[in-house]
Formats: C-alpha cells, sequence, structure tokens
C-alpha cells in the first residue's frame, strides 16, 4: 500500500515538472507592461482568449509569463521560476512521505469562517515597539507539517517525514512572497481566470479541486495566530495586530518576545519609538508607516475580528506547544 502511495506522489510530482518543461514560460523583468496588455500580447501571440492570473504572473495554455525579478532554481532538470518553486517543494515533500494530505470537511468549514486576526486601537502611542514574528507562516508549515486538526474535534499528525528543504530550494527561506506562497498553495481553492470578450478583459473566480489544499495545517496556523492575537491584547497591553505583527508599550513588548521564545516563535522589532494607530492595517512609527497611513481616517472605535477568549487562547497554544519548540 505505501509503494502504491509512494507512486502515486511521485508521479504528481513528476507529472508537475513534466507539464513546465513542455510549456514556454517567460520572465519580463521589467515591470512597466500592464497585466491586461500582457494578456493582448499572449491572445495575439497564441489566439487564445483565455487564462489564468495571479499576483506575479499572466497565464494561457501556451504559455506563462512571470512579470518582475523571478527568483529561478533547476530541480530534476527542470526550470522553476517564482512560485513554481514553492509547488514543487510542497509535492516533494508529499513524496518522501509517501503520504497523501487528507481532505476533511469539518476542517475547510472552519476555516473558510476563521478570518486572520487583526485588531486596532486608534490613538497615539508614546515608547511602543512593534514586534514581528519572523517568517511566520513558513516557520509554522516545517514545524506542523503532518498535523491533523480541527478545532474542538481533534489534534494529531501523520507519520510523515519533517518538512524537508533541499538545497536547490534554499532561495525560498530569504524571500518572504514565496515563503507565504507555500500557504497560499495549500490554502487556495480557487483561481483567476481572465477572458477575452470583444477586446475586453474580464476576469472571474473560479473554484477548482486543488491537489494539495491541506485545510488542517491552514487552521492551526490561523487558530494559533488568532490565540496569540488576543493573548497580546489582553495580557500584553496591545494596541494593534496585523497577523504576525504587534504594537505594545516597550515594557511589555519585552514580556511578549519571551514568552513567544517560549513557545518555540522567533520574533524581531520592526519599529519602536512614538506611534499612531488609525486603524486596521494602518500604523505609524518615527521611521516607517503604512503606505495609506497619509490618506487613512482616524477610526473612532476599537476594530477587532479576534474570535477566542483568553482560555481558549490559552488552551490552544498549551496543546500545540510541543509541537512548536521540538527541535
Amino acid at each position: 500500500m505505501k509503494q502504491q502511495k509512494n507512486a502515486h506522489q511521485e508521479n504528481q510530482l513528476e507529472k508537475y515538472l513534466e507539464g513546465l518543461r513542455k510549456r514556454q514560460r517567460t520572465i519580463i523583468i521589467a515591470e512597466r507592461q500592464s497585466k491586461e496588455e500582457i494578456i493582448k500580447m499572449l491572445v495575439k501571440k497564441h489566439g487564445i482568449n483565455s487564462g489564468t492570473i495571479g499576483s506575479y504572473h499572466v497565464g494561457c495554455r501556451k504559455e506563462k509569463v512571470y512579470i518582475g525579478q523571478q527568483p529561478t532554481v533547476k530541480f530534476k532538470e527542470t526550470e522553476l521560476y517564482g512560485v513554481e518553486i514553492a509547488k514543487a517543494l510542497i509535492l516533494y515533500n508529499l513524496e518522501i512521505s509517501g503520504r497523501k494530505l487528507g481532505y476533511r470537511k469539518t476542517t475547510a468549514t472552519i476555516l473558510e469562517n476563521t478570518p486572520h486576526p487583526l485588531f486596532a486601537k486608534p490613538g497615539y502611542y508614546e515608547d511602543y515597539t512593534y514586534v514581528d514574528l519572523k517568517a511566520h507562516y513558513f516557520n509554522m508549515i516545517k514545524k506542523l507539517w503532518g498535523i491533523k486538526y480541527a478545532r474542538g474535534y481533534w489534534l494529531g499528525y501523520e507519520n510523515m517525514m519533517p518538512f524537508t528543504i533541499p538545497e536547490e530550494f534554499k532561495v525560498i527561506e530569504k524571500l518572504k512572497v514565496f515563503r507565504n506562497a507555500l500557504y497560499g498553495l495549500i490554502r487556495s481553492r480557487g483561481i483567476i481566470r481572465w477572458e477575452m470578450k470583444e477586446q475586453t478583459v474580464r476576469y472571474k473566480l473560479q473554484s477548482y479541486p486543488n491537489p494539495i489544499f491541506y485545510p488542517d495545517l491552514c487552521l492551526i496556523i490561523l487558530d494559533v495566530s488568532q490565540a496569540l492575537a488576543t493573548l497580546a491584547v489582553t495580557h500584553f497591553d496591545c494596541v494593534y495586530v496585523a497577523i504576525d505583527g504587534f504594537i505594545m508599550p516597550n515594557k511589555q513588548a519585552e514580556k511578549f518576545k519571551t514568552y513567544l521564545k517560549e513557545l518555540g516563535l522567533e520574533c524581531s522589532t520592526k519599529g519602536a519609538g512614538n506611534c499612531t494607530v488609525k486603524n486596521l492595517y494602518t500604523y505609524s512609527f518615527e521611521l516607517i508607516r503604512t503606505k495609506q497611513f497619509e490618506k487613512a481616517q482616524m477610526a473612532n472605535e476599537i476594530r477587532s475580528n479576534l474570535i477566542f477568549t483568553p482560555t481558549e487562547s490559552e488552551d490552544i497554544l498549551k496543546r500545540i506547544a510541543p509541537r512548536l519548540t521540538k527541535q
């Protein structure tokens, strides 16, 4: 049975690599062309009126065009560009584990209704620190690979090899956008398609059966993130949370960083000094500020989507801590 699973995963990886080898791929370094211009180029070049679009690419059946500077690696005689690196890495880990990621409807349903944690208490604050979790999603994937989880139902682990990063893929550890791509790929259940009709480009979100959809891992990442956000607000006087970033008083920041370290999580200081929090995703320190800070209006009340009580948060982190602290 295990041999059959190994063969299935190996075929899945090789099928993906073979498809890439057969497809023309282009990298446009200069970001001067808009995605719509690239779509029109593909339509004219290949006579194709539909395809897909992502944050850093535009594609059709014949060609995939990457926009901007993309990392490249060569793996099993195949050139990989951009997000292709992340997908190949996931398939590689499934191959060496000889396992298929299970699909649990209960977990998938809970995942759909769980937001990324956000909190903002508008105001001006003196002597505050921005604490940032280092490569949060990426590190959680490495630590919790193989987890079986549904909030309030079960917590266990598949007998899988640890998440492994071959030498060829080391580039992904240094690039945030592609570390986050790992999470996006195991979370995604939809794809944006483009279609050219009467010289007009139209877009629509289309669902698709993602073979590497891993709701258990995505949900525990969100639950840990939500739990940390709740405790940061209730126990450490945090005034701002944006998923893996926290703004709190300097003295509390030191205690919070110690707490994170005890949980097995790494963090750094992104900003320090006097700050202003206007709204969700909107803050400024003396030397850094969010892009829309000047245009944003000051909210007139606390904004929050946190879903756990402090007790629930402590219970989640207590249950998962042995895995996070495991070397």
